[in-house]
């Protein structure tokens, strides 16, 4: 006898194993289910100790997780029995077992990331099963985010709709239902560009090779509609110390493949000269451009 179908029942008492009484909700369970109830006070334990098989889905209704319970009247008939044709205790599996999915969601065009279990590494973009057990915890990173990409938090929605569960780089989640974890990301405010740099202003010395880069950072949105003379060329990605003051000529490194996929790379330096202002000009981090290079050597008279 399980959970009455019809009429009243309790909803707490057990009996003892001499003298059972299965028609509560506990006692269903602990005498006809083998839910481990014994020390449960609340309803929401009992929900967490249940059986989604042994739900009859003529009260429950469909239910797809423990999370669909919410009433003590979805347990009438609870348990209901269970036919098995041909099983095995394989086909059946650990009602404890879990999968998790960890997955990297890239919020904007051009972002490209992965997420990261252990040794684990998901595909770019892509995500990776976890089998575990419920109860446990595990440990999610995210890995390979771009310089110019932001990393903005842990969340159960792939768009980040809702609550954040944590913007940490680890995040630590203690495992019940099997759901998936969505790491993401965005390109950051800032996006860098590389540099040859020289302190003197010697035509010679501006033309010859590069021996000196830097990677000089811009506001994303006004990089996108102005010429470089007319931005505030930074140090940093986080757009809070200004640039060398100096002269930069910008490096660009393109990669090629031949036959038989033989790849080289290339890189190519610009022959404009940008000057950028330091600490004594009125503007600090301006730039102008300053000459170019172009097809011609320039001489000392000494």
């Amino acid at each position: 006898m399980g959970v009455p179908t019809e009429g009243s029942y309790k909803m707490f008492d057990t009996g003892s194993n001499a003298s059972p009484i299965t028609s509560s909700i506990k006692g269903a369970q602990k005498h006809k289910a083998s839910d481990p109830v014994d020390g449960n006070t609340n309803f929401t334990h009992n929900i967490t100790d249940a059986q989604i098989p042994y739900f009859d889905p003529q009260y429950a209704g469909d239910i797809n997780s423990l999370s669909d319970i919410t009433g003590s009247i979805q347990f009438r008939g609870y348990p209901q029995e269970v036919s098995c044709y041909t099983c095995s205790f394989e086909e059946i599996g650990d009602p404890n077992n879990r999968t998790i999915i960890v997955s990297a969601s890239a919020l904007e065009d051009g972002v490209s990331f992965r997420t990261r279990y252990g040794s684990t590494y998901s595909p770019f973009n892509g995500g990776i099963e976890i089998s575990t057990t419920r109860n446990s915890t595990i440990g999610l990173q995210y890995s390979d985010i771009g310089s110019d990409e932001t990393f903005v938090g842990w969340s159960l929605t792939e768009d980040g709709t809702g609550n954040i569960l944590s913007n940490s780089s680890t995040y630590l989640h203690t495992v019940n239902d099997e759901i998936t974890i969505y790491a993401l990301a965005r390109l950051s405010d800032a996006i860098g560009v590389d540099f040859c740099y020289y302190n003197t202003s010697n035509m010679n010395t501006i033309c010859s090779p590069c021996s000196t880069t830097k990677t000089v950072y811009f506001d994303r949105d006004d990089f996108a509609s102005n010429p470089l003379e007319d931005l505030i060329w930074y140090e940093n990605a986080s757009l809070t110390v200004k640039s060398d003051q100096g002269y930069y000529r910008q490096k660009t490194t393109q990669t090629y493949t031949w036959l038989f996929g033989l790849t080289y790379t290339r890189t190519i330096v610009d022959d404009t000269i940008f000057f950028v202002s330091g600490s004594t000009f009125p503007i600090e981090g301006a730039a102008n451009v300053y000459d170019t290079c172009g097809n011609f050597i320039y001489c000392n008279n000494s």
